[in-house]
């Protein structure tokens, strides 16, 4: 069981207007969970994605992907976990689990990889992901990753 401070989980309510006639949620509300799971995700480690893109630095999606295990249903209770997989110096992969909450049902997995980028002119060189990296300790983390190579780490590199 992964441990709630490092992923941590958000629970969601499956509304009627993601859902079809038959009362089946649409494919297209899953990837917005995940991204709620993302946003849950950054603000447990301290990072507010608002204060992120007005200081400067947006993550965009440059990858996604989903795979559908069973059908979500109205009024079903959603746990969606999230955990940081990958991160360089300019990338960072989450991973997604989507489980019913009264049964566990698997429901979805999934994972989004993320550029990020300047919201506006950049103050000063580098990539503008170090600083909010470190912020939250996500280089400390990839570095302890089980398996994970000592690059996935946010390293400065030597210039040329």
């Amino acid at each position: 069981m992964p441990d709630a401070d490092e992923n941590p989980v958000l629970y969601l309510r499956v509304r009627f207007a993601e859902t079809d006639q038959m009362g089946i949620a649409h494919h297209s509300a899953y990837p917005v969970w995940m991204e709620a799971g993302r946003v849950q995700w950054l603000r447990a480690h301290g990072l507010d994605y608002r204060t992120m893109e007005e200081g400067g630095l947006s993550l965009s999606v440059s990858a996604m992907e989903v795979r559908y295990r069973q059908a979500a249903r109205f009024d079903d209770l959603i746990a969606v976990t999230t955990t940081l997989v990958l991160v360089r110096s300019r990338l960072l992969r989450l991973e997604y689990r989507l489980e019913r909450d009264h049964d566990g049902t698997l429901l979805a997995t999934g994972a989004t990889v993320h550029l990020p980028g300047a919201t506006s002119p950049p103050g000063g060189p580098g990539s503008p992901a170090r600083g909010a990296w470190a912020t939250c300790g996500i280089n400390n983390r990839a570095a302890s990753m089980p398996g994970r190579p000592a690059a996935w780490t946010n390293t400065p590199r030597a210039s040329s």
